[in-house]
């Protein structure tokens, strides 16, 4: 056999028709099962897919169009469509309105006597602020002692003059060369 002999052109479409009829060769035209998957069964990647079961019955052996139960079904619906109605739904019924409260009395010429005044009782009310009285929370510590106000005047100490300071209410030195300011602690 030659390499140009017409039995290696049958042998080789035979070979490519078997592929198509076992799902190993993709489709053609509308992606086959190349490289990248696609929707024919061949190619390495991609997605396999079980076989295709009946949508109805699950069957694998036919297809959804050929489906005996789909058949059934059309028939059943045709015939339910041709079948007088079931019973129809009960009409809504309508609830008797309730019984209206009497009427008042007639209006009567003599004026009634308007009903002694009742007390309401007496409610005594709790005052929440004062009843119970909780520690605050927390260890609880007292301010520092204010310094008692200085009433006489500091002494003078060298390079330095001495002022009051309306703002702190303390006396305070200032420097003679660099005006430096320091305060004067109360030796006590």
């Amino acid at each position: 056999m030659s390499y140009h002999s017409a039995q290696i052109g049958t042998l080789i479409g035979e070979t490519i028709a078997a592929l198509h009829r076992e799902g190993r060769l993709g489709g053609g035209r509308r992606g086959g099962g190349g490289r990248r998957g696609g929707r024919g069964g061949g190619g390495r990647g991609g997605i396999r897919k079980g076989p295709k079961r009946c949508f109805h019955c699950g069957s694998e052996e036919h297809l959804v169009k050929d489906c005996p139960r789909k058949a059934r079904r059309v028939a059943q619906e045709a015939q339910q469509e041709a079948s007088p109605p079931r019973e129809t739904p009960p009409a809504p019924v309508e609830r008797p309105a309730l019984p209206f409260p009497p009427p008042p009395p007639p209006p009567s010429d003599r004026p009634s006597p308007c009903p002694a005044a009742t007390q309401s009782p007496v409610q005594e009310t709790i005052d929440v602020r004062v009843g119970i009285i909780l520690p605050p929370h927390g260890p609880q510590f007292a301010p520092p002692p204010a310094p008692e106000p200085q009433t006489g005047r500091p002494p003078a100490r060298l390079g330095r003059t001495v002022e009051w300071s309306e703002l702190f209410n303390r006396w305070f030195y200032v420097h003679f060369l660099d005006g430096s300011v320091e305060w004067y602690e109360e030796q006590r």
